[in-house]
């Protein structure tokens, strides 16, 4: 007996999951990986940057068949320094949401690492997830981090007198994730007393 059946795509991530079809009749099973023909993209980068501040951009490619939910998570820099973690702030009132369709919405969290974002596919935050849309869609999501002084001090002198440590102190990461996928921007404070000296990595460079 050869039969087909139909995988609401919408239910499986953008890295795939596996589905086990169960067969009652005999107590049999198989399973099988599927993955969605269009997959969730996720694209993280730095717009400027000064030593007191950063304006990062991230980039959301909704898939065709839309998403069943979609909570993003944009984690700001921080390091460990001094016996503790220090996170930079989110500068209020800087973010910024654009690409949205058919009456797509969103709540907002803050805290003091964090910004998290749940998405919604209507406009009375009814139903989590984003539209369907023929041939896909682009969310982009802007917002601004405060330079911690502190870590940025640390980063320069950290050069003189503690060279292995120099690297680690220097970077400050932006972590972008929607739901599974992940991407990262990094700035890279490396030259004291020069108001827009940095270099800017993406992720796996560097």
């Amino acid at each position: 007996i050869t039969y087909q059946t139909v995988v609401n795509m919408e239910r499986i991530n953008s890295l795939g999951a596996t589905v086990t079809l169960l067969n009652e009749a005999n107590d049999s099973s198989q399973s099988l990986v599927v993955t969605p023909d269009n997959k969730i993209g996720v694209q993280k980068d730095v717009v400027s940057f000064t030593t007191e501040e950063v304006s990062w951009i991230s980039t959301i490619s909704v898939p065709e068949n839309g998403l069943a939910q979609a909570v993003a998570t944009d984690t700001l820099p921080h390091v460990y320094l001094h016996g503790r973690f220090i996170y930079e702030s989110y500068k209020a009132g800087s973010l910024d949401i654009t690409g949205l369709v058919n009456g797509e919405s969103y709540d907002v969290t803050y805290s003091a690492d964090k910004v998290v974002i749940t998405f919604f596919r209507d406009a009375g935050k009814t139903q989590t997830g984003l539209q369907a849309v023929e041939g896909g869609h682009t969310i982009t999501v802007k917002l601004t981090t405060k330079v911690d002084q502190e870590w940025l001090k640390a980063g320069y002198d950290g050069g003189e007198t503690e060279p292995n440590w120099t690297t680690y102190l220097m970077n400050h990461t932006n972590t972008f994730a929607l739901n599974t996928v992940t991407d990262t921007a990094t700035v890279v404070f490396d030259k004291p007393g020069m108001e827009k000296s940095a270099e800017i990595f993406k992720d796996g460079q560097g």
